[in-house]
């Protein structure tokens, strides 16, 4: 038997994007069923023995009037999944699949996230110069919602300039805009996005020179010497413009190097800069980020620097890059997102399946993704199962896995482990390390809790032990309820004068000595009281990887269902 405690799954997609919201009712048919999905209280989709026309339908909340369908080929296999089109933040929140009529009935939870897509940052150079003036680009690609462009001088007035050249790809937009200057300034090319209160910018610095004495010599000492003059007067136009177009604009560019659960580490790179930039890491709040020495290589007179920073939380980060000799800043974003794992509940020596699928339901028959446990390979999958002759497999896990070979085409890569056993309880990631961006979802998987009942003023002895009977005489475990140290064993007791043990259980528990070598951490707790009754977790936390037990005390007859 296993089953998921209700932690939501936390699906995540730009706006204006379509989205598949999943629920499953294992396979059985729900043609002739009843299922709802609804959002804060408010009804988004209601399907009712084949009547769920949402066009009459009053319940429905007018927010989803016209971008709700589900799957009607999908309903023989038990697929309650729906499709929001055209995604808005306001669509953000909790969402619920319900079947009411069922005995007992079937609520999944699930929460959408959808994130304002802002215009990537615009990138700016000069495309043709003269002595008296240049021609500007501007040019942003990929951007959504559709933005609007203009350019600057440096006191803020706007510049005439030409229609912008507009190349639509989809629901995203490529957009270049020129102009053409004729003095000496600072040029600012602004981005705005009115849709989402999103706007960016870039600067350029323009040296426009004229004549100068310099060129007026030169010609004069043209005419006098001939030859030498002319070729002095090249050199120096020729010094000119090598000096004007040595500076090298810092471009940074970011990207997330590793993610774990609760970890981030991320890179951002600048290539070919002069003069030489400095880089800091900031949060949505513009604070800046703690960061290691910058790795900076130089080549001739331009730089290639790489700063690198860790994150805990999720947020937009942004990486800035500052020229200060040239009066120049710019700056990347890149969103960092976190999610909680999926808890699965087993029981030992049953068969269990890790969910595992893209929300975009794309086929990924020749994809790739893998199945680790502790960073340990358990299942891979490259344009077909490669686990029979793969000698990085963990040896755990061998015959003892299989995917869903006709489901791939849906984009589940869901697994299935048979015959679990203790040693098979922690945590879990199926990973799409070459889709960009890469995808990970994590799942943690629990051994279904004991149950023990034991009367008031009795002695209750809660079982613990590993499987490979392993010696833990010089081992660590601690015992815990709701968080709290009810006994602790690091290489022998150490309970006696422990600031962190628990009031509650002073001076009640004892430990089994003689069973620690054949790998046994059972407890008795002396003089049973209601007050003790609840979870209570056995942890081996120094061991690789790291083994929890779970135990459920009951007092006589008194049970309380939620504590399971």
């Amino acid at each position: 038997m296993c089953f998921c405690l209700p932690e939501p799954e936390v699906i995540t997609v730009d706006e204006g994007s379509d989205v598949i919201l999943p629920c499953s009712l294992s396979r059985q048919d729900i043609t002739n069923k009843m299922f709802e999905w609804k959002k804060g209280g408010r009804q988004v989709f209601l399907y009712d023995d084949e009547d769920h026309s949402n066009i009459v339908n009053t319940g429905q909340d007018q927010q989803f009037k016209g971008r709700v369908e589900h799957f009607p080929d999908e309903l023989k296999s038990g697929d309650a999944s729906i499709i929001i089109k055209d995604t808005k933040v306001t669509d953000s929140g909790e969402y619920i699949c319900e079947f009411p009529n069922l005995n007992p009935r079937q609520i999944f939870q699930m929460k959408l996230d959808v994130v304002a897509v802002e215009a990537p940052q615009p990138s700016v150079k000069i495309l043709d110069q003269t002595k008296f003036s240049a021609e500007l680009q501007c040019e942003v690609g990929g951007a959504f919602p559709k933005p609007e462009l203009h350019w600057e001088d440096g006191a803020g007035n706007k510049l005439l300039a030409r229609d912008p050249q507009v190349t639509e790809r989809g629901r995203r937009y490529d957009i270049i805009l020129k102009t053409t200057v004729t003095k000496t300034d600072i040029y600012r090319c602004v981005v705005t996005q009115k849709e989402i209160n999103h706007q960016t910018h870039d600067d350029i610095h323009v040296h426009i020179t004229g004549y100068t004495a310099g060129d007026i010599a030169g010609i004069f000492i043209a005419a006098v010497v001939g030859v030498v003059g002319l070729v002095f007067a090249v050199f120096i136009r020729m010094y000119r413009i090598i000096s004007f177009f040595i500076k090298g604009k810092a471009k940074p560019s970011v990207r997330i190097l590793k993610q774990t659960q609760r970890v981030a580490e991320l890179q951002c790179e600048v290539r070919g800069a002069f003069p030489k930039p400095e880089l800091h890491w900031q949060d949505s709040e513009g604070y800046r980020l703690p960061a290691p020495e910058p790795q900076v290589t130089k080549r001739g007179i331009r730089y290639d620097i790489i700063l690198k920073t860790i994150v805990y939380n999720t947020d937009r980060y942004r990486c800035v890059a500052t020229q200060k000799e040239i009066n120049h800043q710019t700056h990347a974003y890149i969103y960092v997102h976190f999610t909680e794992p999926t808890i699965i509940i087993m029981e030992e020596g049953s068969d269990v399946i890790l969910p595992c699928s893209l929300g975009s339901r794309q086929d990924i028959t020749n994809k790739k993704f893998e199945w680790k446990k502790g960073g340990c390979l358990m299942f891979l999958y490259d344009n077909g199962p490669v686990n029979e002759n793969n000698q990085t497999q963990d040896q755990q896990f061998k015959g003892r896995v299989s995917h869903f070979p006709d489901e791939l085409k849906s984009g589940n890569a869901s697994i299935t482990i048979r015959d679990m056993k203790k040693a098979d309880t922690g945590d879990y990631t199926c990973e799409f390390p070459d889709l960009q961006p890469s995808q990970i979802f994590h799942i943690k998987l629990v051994l279904e809790p004991t149950i023990i009942r034991v009367g008031e003023g009795r002695d209750a002895t809660l079982p613990c032990s590993l499987s490979s009977r392993q010696d833990i005489t010089s081992e660590k475990f601690v015992w815990k309820k709701d968080g709290r140290q009810v006994f602790l064993y690091d290489n022998g007791p150490v309970n006696d004068n422990s600031q962190t043990q628990d009031q509650q259980f002073k001076g009640r528990v004892k430990h089994f000595p003689d069973e620690l070598k054949s790998g046994k951490t059972s407890i008795t707790i002396r003089d049973m009281k209601k007050a003790d009754t609840g979870d209570y977790t056995c942890e081996f936390t120094d061991l690789q990887p790291s083994q929890t037990f779970h135990i459920v005390l009951v007092l006589g007859e008194y049970f309380d269902k939620t504590l399971i």
